[in-house]
């Protein structure tokens, strides 16, 4: 079975689209990617890649088809023009294209425009149209845009909901996702939920080159997108109560994004010295770092949106068996409690967060042990990348 996959975002940048399509391989399938330069998280291209560099690889059994785009840069102008050019860029390779596929497959971030090219295939062939929504529109936009126009809102939540009424299935990331939806008049009988995954970590903490505090410290770190969406503001002020009373507990902040230096220059100026931010690593050196760290960080922001969100990062979490503390309301803070696997608060409660910090960095170690185990249980049992390539794989099963 042939299938498209259609994702602005694939290997070398850091989403998961890459390790399911190359599951899918394995599974006997023929997967073909489209997909832009990449460019994400910094904003300029990767060394070696270009318009006119790389546009057609071959990655572990994977047919990279890389259509030239705009990088992302530093602006909500050259974000927005970076955006648009993989839509136009899409529709141009759709009229050029003479090849043929059994399904397309949309990998849904944002922005939702990615769903033009795998919406026009799919009606040029008539073909079905397979969506995986991990970034649900139009709330991601609004809520990361901050928009209360409700001419704009209105208009987005019509070109959303005429996008996803496209779809012969639809799975989602997130339970929350299907009611939503269901606002949106799209059939429940062609939803289904299945979560994110994480590979097995393995890792062993042996690379002593590899070093994110001292020793004698209680460490806690967040590692992914350090951008607005996450409200790391309010590690911060978390910082603030902990350097008073728990000197010891450091706070880390791995990863790069476009909320960073806006954190690092409010660190310098309030003089916060127990947060410390470590530039974006590889996925291996990353998971030994969270392994080495004593606790993992989860933070959402206060919102509905976030309420329903399951991000990927508790999966990555509870692969490496860490303890989680989260500051999260709705999903995220429901598995963490399910689990047992670590102490959650309220999003945006520093004080809560805080506390809690302080309150497992006095845990004793057998107790830790448990979170570590409980972690890596629940993991082992919902969230395993083998379970989630043969969900996925299932939808294509099926004739709609």
């Amino acid at each position: 079975m042939k299938i498209l996959v259609v994702c602005q975002y694939y290997y070398p940048e850091p989403f998961k689209v890459s390790e399911l399509c190359e599951g899918l391989v394995n599974k006997g399938y023929s997967v073909t990617v489209l997909t832009g330069i990449p460019n994400y998280p910094e904003g300029e291209f990767y060394k070696g890649y270009g318009f006119f560099k790389k546009s057609h690889e071959r990655i572990n059994g994977v047919d990279v088809i890389r259509i030239p785009i705009l990088p992302r840069g530093r602006s909500n102008v050259s974000l927005i023009l970076n955006y648009v050019s993989f839509a136009i860029s899409g529709l141009v390779y759709n009229l050029l294209s003479s090849k043929r596929f059994d399904y397309v497959f949309l990998y849904q971030l944002s922005p939702i425009l990615m769903a033009i090219p795998a919406i026009t295939f799919a009606k040029i062939h008539r073909i079905p149209l397979v969506f995986y929504v991990l970034d649900l529109w139009p709330e991601s936009f609004i809520e990361t845009q901050h928009i209360s126009n409700q001419i704009i809102t209105g208009a987005f939540y019509k070109i959303s909901k005429s996008i996803y009424k496209t779809a012969s299935r639809i799975a989602v990331s997130s339970n929350g996702f299907i009611d939503l939806l269901q606002k949106m008049h799209i059939d429940k009988r062609k939803m289904v939920y299945i979560p994110q995954f994480a590979s097995y970590c393995n890792q062993e903490c042996k690379n002593d080159s590899i070093e994110i505090s001292d020793p004698e410290a209680f460490t806690i770190i967040f590692a992914g997108n350090i951008g607005f969406a996450q409200g790391l503001e309010v590690v911060l002020e978390a910082a603030v109560i902990t350097e008073q009373s728990t000197p010891y507990i450091k706070w880390i902040l791995l990863g790069e994004g476009r909320a960073k230096k806006s954190l690092e220059l409010q660190c310098r100026s309030r003089r916060i010295r127990n947060v410390q931010f470590l530039n974006r690593v590889s996925s291996n050196d990353a998971e030994i770092m969270i392994k080495k760290a004593d606790a993992a960080l989860l933070v959402l922001r206060d919102s509905l949106l976030y309420s329903i969100t399951l991000p990927a990062k508790m999966q990555t979490y509870m692969a490496c068996g860490v303890p989680i503390l989260c500051s999260a309301n709705g999903e995220a803070a429901r598995i963490v409690i399910e689990a047992r696997a670590g102490l959650a608060s309220k999003a945006g409660d520093a004080i809560a967060l805080a506390n809690n910090a302080i309150r497992l960095s006095k845990t004793s170690e057998y107790y830790l042990g448990m979170y570590r185990d409980n972690a890596r249980n629940y993991f082992l049992n919902h969230f395993t990348k083998q379970k989630h390539v043969d969900a996925i794989s299932s939808l294509f099963n099926v004739r709609t």
